[in-house]
C-alpha cells in the first residue's frame, strides 16, 4: 500500500523562517516560487516530509541531485543546516 504525499508547503515555510530563501546546495537567494522542497530521505524509501528530512533547493540544484551524487549534496545541505 502507498502512502499519500503530505503537502510541502508547511515544511518550506519553516525553512524560510529558518534559513530564508536560500537554496541549501548553492547558497544564492531566490523568490519562495523558486525554491522546492527535496527529501534526504526519497519519500518512497519512507522519508518523512518534516523539516529534518527536507531542504530547500532551486529548481536547477534539485535536477541535479536527482541526476548526480546525492550522497555528496545531502551533506552540503548537512553542513548547510548546522551553519546557519
Amino acid at each position: 500500500m502507498s502512502r499519500k504525499r503530505p503537502s510541502t508547503r508547511l515544511v518550506k515555510q519553516i525553512h524560510f523562517q529558518r534559513y530564508g530563501k536560500i537554496c541549501m546546495v548553492c547558497g544564492k537567494k531566490f523568490d519562495k516560487e523558486y525554491l522546492q522542497c527535496h527529501h534526504i530521505v526519497k519519500f518512497a524509501d519512507g522519508g518523512a516530509t518534516d523539516e529534518e528530512n527536507t531542504a530547500l533547493v532551486c529548481a536547477n540544484c534539485h535536477s541535479i541531485l536527482h541526476r548526480g551524487n546525492e550522497t555528496k549534496y545531502n551533506e552540503i545541505i548537512k553542513v548547510f543546516k548546522e551553519t546557519h
